[in-house]
């Protein structure tokens, strides 16, 4: 697997932010295949769209969160997550943690963590 060939969905509330990471994600080579606003888009986009991997926020709007978001989408497709948040208290980092997420970036974020947070995947998948 090659940078092309990995699709990415940002989940992220803020949408200057999300336009914002699209743009560096897209500058790097990495296919950005939709930005979801909320938790529920974001699990119809993941189903839809057959993206291997998610860059999700905690804090969403509307009824499911950030983690409550993904623990759903490991039910349903056990895809791997990237957690991108501004809370970094050990009790959500510890709920985060119950759906192993493949990192836990803190915003504001450093490019370089990305990528090699995503590395780590296309490593991984290369090595299956």
């Amino acid at each position: 697997m090659n940078l092309s060939n990995i699709k990415i969905l940002i989940v992220e509330d803020e949408l200057l932010f999300a336009k914002d990471l699209r743009n560096q994600l897209t500058d790097k080579g990495y296919t950005v295949s939709d930005i979801a606003t909320n938790g529920l888009d974001a699990i119809i986009k993941a189903e839809s769209q057959n993206v291997n991997l998610i860059l999700m926020d905690i804090r969403l709007k509307g009824k499911l969160d950030g983690i409550d978001t993904g623990k759903l989408l490991k039910q349903k497709i056990d895809i791997p997550i990237i957690y991108i948040t501004a809370l970094t208290d050990e009790k959500t980092k510890a709920s985060a943690n119950d759906i192993h997420p493949l990192a836990f970036i803190t915003k504001p974020f450093d490019e370089v963590q990305l990528e090699n947070a995503i590395e780590k995947l296309i490593t991984h998948e290369n090595s299956n």
